[in-house]
Protein backbone atom coordinates (compact mmCIF):
# COMPACT_ATOMS: atom_id res chain seq x y z
CA UNK A 1 0.00 0.00 0.00
CA UNK A 2 1.38 3.66 -0.73
CA UNK A 3 0.59 6.01 1.49
CA UNK A 4 -0.51 9.45 0.67
CA UNK A 5 1.41 12.38 2.39
CA UNK A 6 -0.38 15.00 4.52
CA UNK A 7 -0.40 18.55 2.96
CA UNK A 8 1.37 21.14 5.19
CA UNK A 9 -0.69 23.07 7.19
CA UNK A 10 -0.42 27.03 7.24
CA UNK A 11 -2.14 29.06 9.97
CA UNK A 12 -2.53 32.80 8.72
CA UNK A 13 -2.73 35.32 11.11
CA UNK A 14 -4.09 39.02 9.35
CA UNK A 15 -6.15 41.88 10.91
CA UNK A 16 -8.20 41.80 8.31
CA UNK A 17 -9.61 39.55 6.06
CA UNK A 18 -12.51 38.95 3.81
CA UNK A 19 -15.36 39.66 3.29
CA UNK A 20 -13.48 42.67 4.19
CA UNK A 21 -12.10 45.20 1.58
CA UNK A 22 -11.19 48.39 3.61
CA UNK A 23 -7.58 46.97 4.01
CA UNK A 24 -6.26 46.81 0.65
CA UNK A 25 -3.55 45.26 -0.76
CA UNK A 26 -2.93 42.62 1.85
CA UNK A 27 -6.26 41.57 2.24
CA UNK A 28 -6.08 40.56 -1.70
CA UNK A 29 -2.82 39.28 -1.53
CA UNK A 30 -3.41 36.51 0.83
CA UNK A 31 -6.74 35.92 -0.39
CA UNK A 32 -5.01 35.35 -3.63
CA UNK A 33 -2.22 33.11 -2.20
CA UNK A 34 -4.85 31.02 -0.56
CA UNK A 35 -6.93 30.43 -3.79
CA UNK A 36 -4.15 29.32 -5.78
CA UNK A 37 -2.46 26.97 -3.74
CA UNK A 38 -5.22 25.75 -1.68
CA UNK A 39 -4.99 22.19 -3.76
CA UNK A 40 -1.44 21.74 -2.09
CA UNK A 41 -1.84 23.64 1.18
CA UNK A 42 -4.30 23.10 4.17
CA UNK A 43 -4.84 26.66 5.26
CA UNK A 44 -6.86 28.46 8.32
CA UNK A 45 -7.18 32.19 8.73
CA UNK A 46 -7.23 33.78 11.95
CA UNK A 47 -8.53 37.92 11.94
CA UNK A 48 -10.70 40.14 13.22
CA UNK A 49 -14.89 39.91 13.01
CA UNK A 50 -14.78 43.71 12.03
CA UNK A 51 -13.53 45.69 8.22
CA UNK A 52 -10.67 48.09 8.63
CA UNK A 53 -11.62 51.37 10.68
CA UNK A 54 -15.21 49.68 11.08
CA UNK A 55 -16.54 48.76 14.54
CA UNK A 56 -19.42 46.52 13.65
CA UNK A 57 -18.87 42.92 12.71
CA UNK A 58 -19.52 41.08 9.69
CA UNK A 59 -23.12 39.73 9.56
CA UNK A 60 -22.81 36.89 7.62
CA UNK A 61 -19.94 34.95 9.73
CA UNK A 62 -20.33 33.25 13.15
CA UNK A 63 -17.60 35.26 15.68
CA UNK A 64 -15.17 33.40 17.75
CA UNK A 65 -15.76 29.96 15.51
CA UNK A 66 -14.75 28.30 12.43
CA UNK A 67 -16.56 29.38 9.20
CA UNK A 68 -15.74 28.44 5.64
CA UNK A 69 -15.53 32.15 3.55
CA UNK A 70 -15.32 31.84 -0.50
CA UNK A 71 -13.67 28.32 0.56
CA UNK A 72 -11.32 29.32 3.17
CA UNK A 73 -11.66 28.09 6.45
CA UNK A 74 -11.25 31.43 8.53
CA UNK A 75 -11.95 32.19 12.10
CA UNK A 76 -13.56 35.25 13.26
CA UNK A 77 -12.39 36.57 16.38
CA UNK A 78 -14.69 39.21 18.43
CA UNK A 79 -13.49 42.35 20.24
CA UNK A 80 -13.46 40.82 23.78
CA UNK A 81 -11.41 37.73 22.65
CA UNK A 82 -9.03 39.27 21.13
CA UNK A 83 -6.28 38.25 23.72
CA UNK A 84 -3.16 36.05 23.87
CA UNK A 85 -5.07 32.97 25.15
CA UNK A 86 -7.38 32.73 21.78
CA UNK A 87 -4.78 33.34 19.66
CA UNK A 88 -2.58 30.13 21.42
CA UNK A 89 -5.54 28.40 21.23
CA UNK A 90 -5.87 28.40 18.22
CA UNK A 91 -2.09 27.42 17.11
CA UNK A 92 -2.49 24.47 19.55
CA UNK A 93 -5.98 24.09 18.02
CA UNK A 94 -4.68 23.53 14.42
CA UNK A 95 -0.86 22.67 15.68
CA UNK A 96 0.47 24.07 12.05
CA UNK A 97 3.48 23.56 10.24
CA UNK A 98 4.02 26.91 9.43
CA UNK A 99 2.78 30.29 10.99
CA UNK A 100 2.23 32.99 8.38
CA UNK A 101 2.20 36.63 8.99
CA UNK A 102 1.01 39.93 7.61
CA UNK A 103 2.08 42.57 9.14
CA UNK A 104 5.43 44.21 10.55
CA UNK A 105 3.41 46.57 13.67
CA UNK A 106 0.28 44.79 14.80
CA UNK A 107 0.59 44.61 18.17
CA UNK A 108 -2.22 41.34 18.16
CA UNK A 109 -2.02 39.59 15.05
CA UNK A 110 2.15 39.65 14.90
CA UNK A 111 3.23 40.83 18.30
CA UNK A 112 0.90 38.30 20.62
CA UNK A 113 1.19 35.87 17.76
CA UNK A 114 4.51 35.67 18.06
CA UNK A 115 4.38 35.39 22.18
CA UNK A 116 1.97 32.88 22.49
CA UNK A 117 3.41 30.68 19.61
CA UNK A 118 6.83 30.49 21.14
CA UNK A 119 5.00 30.13 24.85
CA UNK A 120 3.56 26.74 23.32
CA UNK A 121 7.66 25.98 21.82
CA UNK A 122 5.30 25.28 19.05
CA UNK A 123 8.00 23.82 16.16
CA UNK A 124 6.09 25.72 13.21
CA UNK A 125 8.30 27.69 10.84
CA UNK A 126 7.53 31.52 11.21
CA UNK A 127 7.23 33.49 7.71
CA UNK A 128 6.26 37.04 7.89
CA UNK A 129 5.41 39.16 4.84
CA UNK A 130 6.59 42.63 5.45
CA UNK A 131 3.87 44.57 2.94
CA UNK A 132 6.00 47.40 2.13
CA UNK A 133 6.07 48.37 5.86
CA UNK A 134 10.02 48.73 5.47
CA UNK A 135 10.07 50.95 2.71
CA UNK A 136 11.77 54.06 3.84
CA UNK A 137 8.71 55.88 2.54
CA UNK A 138 6.64 53.78 4.81
CA UNK A 139 9.11 54.28 7.59
CA UNK A 140 9.28 57.89 7.35
CA UNK A 141 5.80 57.83 8.51
CA UNK A 142 6.07 57.95 12.84
CA UNK A 143 9.71 57.51 11.99
CA UNK A 144 11.00 57.86 15.63
CA UNK A 145 8.57 55.27 16.94
CA UNK A 146 9.00 52.86 14.67
CA UNK A 147 12.92 53.43 15.22
CA UNK A 148 12.93 52.97 19.12
CA UNK A 149 10.67 50.07 18.36
CA UNK A 150 13.12 48.44 15.80
CA UNK A 151 15.50 48.59 18.29
CA UNK A 152 13.74 47.56 21.35
CA UNK A 153 12.96 44.30 18.91
CA UNK A 154 16.44 43.94 18.17
CA UNK A 155 17.28 43.84 22.02
CA UNK A 156 14.50 41.66 22.69
CA UNK A 157 14.60 39.26 20.08
CA UNK A 158 11.18 39.64 18.86
CA UNK A 159 11.95 38.90 14.85
CA UNK A 160 14.72 36.10 16.11
CA UNK A 161 14.39 32.96 13.73
CA UNK A 162 11.68 34.75 11.20
CA UNK A 163 11.89 33.93 7.59
CA UNK A 164 10.62 37.23 5.57
CA UNK A 165 8.70 36.74 2.64
CA UNK A 166 9.04 39.97 0.48
CA UNK A 167 7.45 40.23 -2.61
CA UNK A 168 10.05 41.65 -4.82
CA UNK A 169 14.15 42.06 -4.77
CA UNK A 170 13.21 45.83 -3.72
CA UNK A 171 11.31 45.06 -0.55
CA UNK A 172 14.09 42.40 0.37
CA UNK A 173 16.68 44.92 0.31
CA UNK A 174 14.74 47.17 2.50
CA UNK A 175 14.40 44.46 4.95
CA UNK A 176 18.44 43.32 4.55
CA UNK A 177 18.85 47.70 5.44
CA UNK A 178 16.67 47.32 8.97
CA UNK A 179 17.94 43.07 9.36
CA UNK A 180 20.84 42.77 8.05
CA UNK A 181 22.75 40.96 5.18
CA UNK A 182 22.06 37.74 7.09
CA UNK A 183 18.51 37.57 7.74
CA UNK A 184 16.72 35.27 6.02
CA UNK A 185 14.64 36.13 2.89
CA UNK A 186 12.42 34.64 0.44
CA UNK A 187 11.34 36.58 -2.26
CA UNK A 188 8.09 35.50 -4.05
CA UNK A 189 5.66 37.45 -6.03
CA UNK A 190 1.99 38.42 -5.33
CA UNK A 191 0.07 36.00 -7.46
CA UNK A 192 -2.97 37.59 -9.18
CA UNK A 193 -6.70 37.12 -8.39
CA UNK A 194 -8.28 34.06 -10.21
CA UNK A 195 -11.22 35.53 -12.28
CA UNK A 196 -13.15 33.18 -14.53
CA UNK A 197 -14.93 35.65 -17.08
CA UNK A 198 -18.20 34.53 -19.48
CA UNK A 199 -16.99 36.30 -21.92
CA UNK A 200 -14.69 38.91 -23.11
CA UNK A 201 -14.92 42.18 -21.78
CA UNK A 202 -14.56 44.73 -23.98
CA UNK A 203 -13.94 48.77 -23.49
CA UNK A 204 -13.10 51.56 -26.18
CA UNK A 205 -10.89 54.59 -25.46
CA UNK A 206 -12.36 57.77 -25.70
CA UNK A 207 -10.45 60.70 -26.78
CA UNK A 208 -9.40 63.34 -24.61
CA UNK A 209 -11.10 61.41 -21.57
CA UNK A 210 -8.20 59.54 -19.22
CA UNK A 211 -10.17 56.95 -16.71
CA UNK A 212 -7.89 55.72 -13.66
CA UNK A 213 -8.71 53.57 -10.64
CA UNK A 214 -6.56 52.96 -7.60
CA UNK A 215 -7.32 49.70 -5.70
CA UNK A 216 -5.02 51.09 -3.19
CA UNK A 217 -6.34 52.72 0.36
CA UNK A 218 -5.87 56.05 1.19
CA UNK A 219 -2.95 56.42 3.15
CA UNK A 220 0.28 58.98 3.15
CA UNK A 221 2.91 56.21 1.89
CA UNK A 222 0.33 55.82 -0.78
CA UNK A 223 0.98 59.28 -2.47
CA UNK A 224 -1.97 59.83 -3.33
CA UNK A 225 -2.13 63.48 -3.02
CA UNK A 226 0.44 63.80 -5.26
CA UNK A 227 -0.53 61.65 -7.93
CA UNK A 228 -3.55 64.32 -7.84
CA UNK A 229 -1.75 67.41 -7.68
CA UNK A 230 -0.08 65.64 -11.08
CA UNK A 231 -3.55 64.91 -12.72
CA UNK A 232 -3.86 68.63 -12.60
CA UNK A 233 -1.52 69.16 -15.34
CA UNK A 234 -3.78 66.38 -17.96
CA UNK A 235 -5.51 68.74 -20.05
CA UNK A 236 -8.22 65.56 -20.75
CA UNK A 237 -10.86 65.00 -19.04
CA UNK A 238 -9.55 62.81 -16.14
CA UNK A 239 -12.05 60.62 -13.83
CA UNK A 240 -10.58 58.90 -11.10
CA UNK A 241 -11.98 55.74 -9.13
CA UNK A 242 -11.33 55.02 -5.62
Amino acid sequence: MTSTKPKPKVLVFIDWFLPGEKAGGPVRSCANLLDHLQLEIDFYVVTRDTDYTEATPYTSIQRDAWNVVEGKNVYYISEQELTQKTLADRIAEINPDFIYLNSMWSPVFTLQVLAAARSLQTQAKLILATRGMLAQSALRIKWLKKKLFLMYAQIKGIYKNITFHASTETEAKDIKGVFGASVKIVVAGNLPRLLFLQEELKQRKEHNHLRLISVARIAPEKNTLFALMCLNAVKARVHIDF
